[in-house]
């Protein structure tokens, strides 16, 4: 992926190197007996946990919402899926390119007519979806402080790429299609 345009030719991951810089991180291996006491220990700790494991792995691991808030009740479980908690597609993985850019439209919407779709940026997607569970993390965060009580709050893939494409592209959203006005302008009733 490296060398896939527009990323500039580099020996390693180079989106991954500039998303992930400074960083610090640790490997535990979660099917493992004694992983449960350290997730523990850190859960304990954390003010937010966040996964993107699919429901029901997350589960067999011991990161599910309810288990987690079990240890630390104050805690901002954050869960960011491929195409959201419910609907036909609720257990698929989500990628960047298939969740966000291909089944939201983005992908289609990006192109000139009758070309083939540009080739988004890598990542692009993922920081789309990491805005709203930003947002949503902050937001938890500060009833936290009002109320004492942790949350569990979520995002997928699809939903942080939906927004943007409803707005920059209205006229190609399936909203567009129940609605008289195409333009992206608001009409004005008296």
């Amino acid at each position: 992926m490296s060398s896939v345009p527009p990323s500039p030719r580099a020996q390693a991951n180079y989106s991954w190197h500039l998303a992930n810089r400074n960083k610090r991180g640790m490997v535990i291996d979660l099917k493992s007996p004694a992983a449960t006491e350290v997730l523990k220990r850190l859960v304990d700790w954390a003010d937010v946990v966040i996964t993107n494991f699919p429901h029901g792995t997350r589960e067999k691991l011991h990161l599910g919402y309810e288990e987690v808030a079990g240890w630390n009740p104050r805690v901002v479980y954050a869960d960011i899926t491929g195409f959201g908690d419910a609907g036909p597609d609720a257990g698929q993985p989500g990628f960047d390119l298939t969740a966000a850019w291909s089944r939201s439209g983005l992908l289609a919407s990006t192109r000139d007519a009758g070309a083939p779709p540009t080739v988004p940026v890598w990542g692009s997607g993922d920081y789309m979806s990491a805005i709203a569970i930003y947002a949503a993390v902050v937001t938890a965060l500060y009833r936290r402080e009002r109320t004492g009580q942790g949350a569990s709050v979520g995002t997928s893939l699809l939903a942080g790429a939906s927004g943007p494409r409803e707005r920059l592209w209205p006229a190609h959203s399936p909203a567009a299609h129940r609605s008289s006005c195409t333009t992206g302008r608001r009409r004005r009733t008296r």
